[in-house]
């Protein structure tokens, strides 16, 4: 489904960045429509994972539920954004989109190794922190780093 509302994306901001459109408001307006799709399962999962994973699956899945409570924020965060990684090629920006995805590669390599060498429980952490931490910095409209709002609200929105 996100991949969908990206391909979408990409159409209107191609066409808004030829176009000299501002679109700030509909790009927020889709990610908070997202993000309120998403909330029910976050929550259920944050507060009953491990619950409805033992009764589902019987006892022997409990952790598996508490895996899931870790995994559930990063991946809703994921899919509320994922959407917008579009905004870049679409904008013009390849370079930055192409530094982007090169940067969160590397990152997530680092956190990743680091993490390693410590618990499941605590590789799964730094994983979730690391992609809250990527994938916030990526949506966030006042960030004036090399990230979303450079490529999109510099370029479409004034």
């Amino acid at each position: 489904m996100a991949s969908c509302i990206g391909q979408v994306y990409y159409q209107w901001i191609a066409q808004a960045s030829y176009g000299n459109s501002f679109i700030k408001n509909y790009i927020v307006k889709i990610a908070s429509y997202l993000l309120v799709f998403v909330a029910g399962p976050v929550l259920v999962i944050m507060l009953f994972s491990p619950t409805l994973f033992s009764f589902i699956f019987w006892h022997e899945w409990r952790v598996a539920g508490d895996y899931a409570r870790i995994l559930i924020l990063p991946l809703a965060i994921k899919f509320v954004v994922s959407p917008l990684t579009a905004t870049m090629p679409a904008s013009g920006r390849i370079k930055l989109g192409s530094a982007w995805k090169l940067a969160y590669f590397c990152g997530a390599l680092v956190v990743l190794w680091v993490a390693s060498h410590f618990s499941v429980t605590a590789f799964l952490c730094a994983y979730a922190a690391y992609e809250v931490l990527a994938h916030s910095v990526f949506f966030n409209p006042r960030y004036e780093g090399v990230t979303f709002s450079k490529c999109i609200y510099g370029r479409l929105c004034g």
